[in-house]
Formats: structure tokens, C-alpha cells, sequence
């Protein structure tokens, strides 16, 4: 077995990567307080996404069905949402008071639901760049949040 066109993605642990399109060649990476976006088919990096100023660590990411919109949860508790077409900051989220585990978009790409270490999880609104509902009851970190088919069902 020889190897043969293959090459390194170096990002963090801690925040892990998603695909942005469905053949899996795109690919969003958290590296420290950025996020680099792969080509992994050409093995080239296409661009940075960083907030100047930033000093904490994007914990997660989540990509909406279609990949033109990633969310970055980070360290500190707030979550941006990042057009992944211009590279642009669309809105930052901030509703949690320590940093963000995980992230989901429903099936639509309209709502966010986040879980964190501060054991909330919040439903956002990303059309109306608002949180709809804060959930309480968790007794530790929430570790991992879904939409259920049903719009109207979160499940952690």
C-alpha cells in the first residue's frame, strides 16, 4: 500500500469539523478561535473565518442542510452564525453563560438549538435573529441536542 494523494487538516479537538455540502467535499474546521473551510477534494484551504478580537475557542459547529450557513458556538457562551458564501458574520447569539457543546438546525435551516455547560439549552430564531425558548431541567452539561422530524420536538 503506498499512499497517494493524501494531505492534513489541523484543527482543534475540542470543536470539531462538518461537511457544507452533500458529497462531502467542503468541509468547515475549528481551529483555535477560527474556522478554516477545506476543499478537501483539491486539498486546498479556500478561506479563514475569524472574528478580530476574538479570544475564545469555537467549542462546535453545525452547518444548515444546504451549507450556506455554519454555527460556531465558542468558549465563552455566544454563538455566530457565518454565510459561508461571502465569510461574513451574519448575527451572534448570546443566551448561554458558559461555553456552547452543541448545535443543531432543524430540517428547514430557521432554528438553531443550542446546549451548553451551563445546562440551559435555547431554541433560536434565524430569520428573526432572536431565541424563542430557554429549556431548564438538565442537571449537568447538555452534551447533545437534535430536532425530531416534527418541528416542534427538541430532544437532548
Amino acid at each position: 500500500f503506498v499512499p497517494s494523494g493524501v494531505f492534513n487538516v489541523v484543527g482543534s479537538g475540542r470543536g470539531g469539523a462538518v461537511y457544507l455540502d452533500p458529497k462531502g467535499v467542503i468541509a468547515a474546521v475549528a481551529a483555535a478561535q477560527d474556522i478554516v473551510v477545506w476543499d478537501t477534494k483539491k486539498k486546498e484551504r479556500l478561506r479563514r473565518l475569524s472574528v478580530s478580537g476574538c479570544k475564545h475557542d469555537v467549542t462546535c459547529l453545525a452547518a444548515n442542510e444546504s451549507g450556506t450557513l455554519l454555527a460556531a458556538g465558542y468558549a465563552d457562551g455566544t454563538i455566530r452564525l457565518w454565510d459561508t458564501g461571502t465569510g461574513e458574520t451574519e448575527v451572534t447569539f448570546t443566551g448561554h453563560m458558559s461555553a456552547i457543546n452543541c448545535l443543531t438546525f432543524d430540517k428547514d435551516g430557521l432554528r438553531l438549538v443550542s446546549g451548553a455547560k451551563d445546562t440551559n439549552i435555547v431554541v433560536w430564531d434565524v430569520v428573526a435573529e432572536c431565541g424563542l425558548y430557554r429549556l431548564h431541567g438538565h442537571k449537568g452539561p447538555v452534551t447533545a441536542v437534535k430536532f425530531m422530524k416534527k418541528q416542534d420536538v427538541v430532544v437532548s
